[in-house]
């Protein structure tokens, strides 16, 4: 019988009698160093570095050989992967292989043809740098042994629709879904924390725009930054002082605790939460209406206070009719209907109607606000 020898390391061909010299070595004595992703960084008793991909062998060349090292040495090959490269038009396969300079500690990179024979080298990156996470993330392995691959995230918040965590190094981070970005400023993108000057809080996607809220730490207030689709700064407003009704109506729509004081969003409470609109009230009276996942203080000339059970004038629910944002109140003393109607920021423009409630167009109101039970007079 006959043997075929393809890519044989260590085979010499005579180039006279074509005919194959050398030793045909059981794949088993390969020594496997990494074998995750779609490639496999394997050791040939040489020690020469051999990388298995596609069902192929593949031995690794280049100028200075390839010898795989060993954690003893100053020099320890750790992984190869193929990594997708090009544009959306044209993509190609790049070939890498992970080096690690023991003396120095900080890791290295090939970059490798078809055959994986070596192209170029590329990098001197910290062993601690947050581009060797990256590093652990695209080689799927654990370059520090800190039981992690990438970098520890740790959560600084997570309600709404976007979570914001912290890294390591204390870089702050958006994750949106299964996307995670970077938060990028002038400033950079630390998160800092209560013992700084400046803390970020919440990070948020509020009537689409993307916002982080800061507190400052100094004067007991609150800050908000406008960023980008990627969460890089675009902008920032004006601080406001904690526990005012501004920074009440903020803390709420991020759902957080800005700081010492009430927790929200436990001071809210709901009045009317039927249909498209939710009629809602803090501890302090204020009448607040959450639609379509914002928050909007009431406003009119005479302020806007619900009233309670016992008040003459009780408002009852919030809706959003044909288009118009319209508020329900009821007189009791006269049990009647009333109606505002608010414009899209929920302030007050006019004010019609004593509609009784047993009426034709009270009974629709009843309807159309999906009041639980009827309303009564005094």
């Amino acid at each position: 019988f006959s043997v075929a020898l393809i890519n044989p390391v260590g085979a010499v061909l005579d180039p006279v009698a074509s005919i194959a010299g050398g030793t045909i070595l059981n794949d088993d004595s390969y020594t496997t160093i990494e074998s995750e992703g779609n490639a496999s960084l394997l050791r040939h008793p040489t020690g020469e570095a051999v990388v298995a991909a596609g069902g192929r062998l593949f031995p690794v060349s280049s100028p200075w050989n390839a010898p795989t090292g060993r954690p003893e040495d100053e020099w320890q090959m750790l992984a190869a992967e193929s990594f997708l490269g090009g544009t959306n038009r044209l993509r190609w396969s790049i070939n890498r292989i992970l080096w690690r300079n023991n003396n120095s500690n900080y890791f290295h990179f090939w970059t490798l043809d078809a055959d994986w024979g070596w192209l170029s080298s590329e990098g001197y990156i910290p062993v601690t740098s947050p581009r060797a996470w990256e590093l652990e993330s695209s080689f799927q392995i654990d370059l520090n042994a800190d039981g992690a691959i990438g970098d520890r995230l740790t959560s600084i918040e997570a309600n709404g629709n976007a979570a914001l965590v912290a890294g390591s190094d204390g870089q702050a981070y958006v994750r949106v879904g299964e996307a995670q970005f970077a938060v990028d400023s002038p400033w950079g993108g630390p998160l800092c924390t209560y013992a700084n000057q400046w803390e970020m809080l919440a990070a948020e996607t509020l009537d689409g725009t993307n916002r982080i809220l800061w507190r400052n730490n100094a004067e007991d207030a609150l800050h908000l930054w406008t960023v980008d689709q990627g969460w890089d700064w675009l902008s920032s407003d004006e601080t406001l002082p904690l526990h005012t009704p501004e920074a009440d109506l903020l803390a709420a729509r991020f759902q957080v605790d800005p700081g010492p004081g009430p927790v929200f969003p436990q001071v809210i409470t709901t009045i009317e939460g039927q249909g498209n609109a939710a009629l809602l009230q803090e501890a302090n009276g204020r009448l607040l209406v959450e639609a379509g996942g914002s928050l909007h203080p009431v406003g009119s000339p005479w302020g806007a206070t619900s009233g309670t059970s016992g008040s003459a004038w009780r408002m009852i629910g919030a809706e959003t009719l044909n288009g118009i944002n319209t508020i329900l109140w009821h007189h009791g003393p006269a049990n009647f209907f009333h109606l505002w109607t608010l414009d899209a920021d929920w302030n007050w423009q006019s004010s019609d109607g004593m509609i009784l409630p047993d009426s034709v167009a009270g009974q629709s109101l009843n309807q159309q606000f999906g009041l639980a039970q009827p309303v009564v007079a005094f």
